[in-house]
């Protein structure tokens, strides 16, 4: 069982929450994942994804990509995005193990 916390605001202005994300409903688990090829050099390419899936079983997937950049970029990148396409005062559930023993370790929202 994963630790659940509560969305404050989404990064959305009211009314241009994405429709596939708006209408997840609560709890929402987000699952990520992000690497980089020729991590940290000039050439390098990156990408990521997150999944959320709603207590319905509805999926949603955001992908993006960026050049240059490095693994843990395109691994904070992937928690960031999926959480902020979470609707506001959602329940969340966060998966990804380099997340939560990496640099999120600390935050309030593990």
């Amino acid at each position: 069982r994963h630790p659940f916390f509560t969305c404050a605001a989404g990064r959305y202005a009211a009314g241009a929450v994405p429709v596939a994300t708006s209408s997840l409903e609560s709890p929402i688990t987000v699952i990520t994942d992000g690497a980089c090829s020729g991590n940290g050099r000039d050439d390098s390419r990156g990408g990521w994804a997150a999944i959320l899936v709603d207590s319905g079983g509805h999926e949603v997937v955001l992908t993006g990509a960026e050049a240059p950049s490095t693994n843990n970029r395109m691994e904070l990148m992937a928690a960031l995005e999926g959480l902020a396409a979470c609707p506001a005062g959602s329940r969340i559930a966060l998966v990804k193990s380099g997340i939560r023993r990496g640099s999120l370790k600390s935050s309030p929202l593990m």
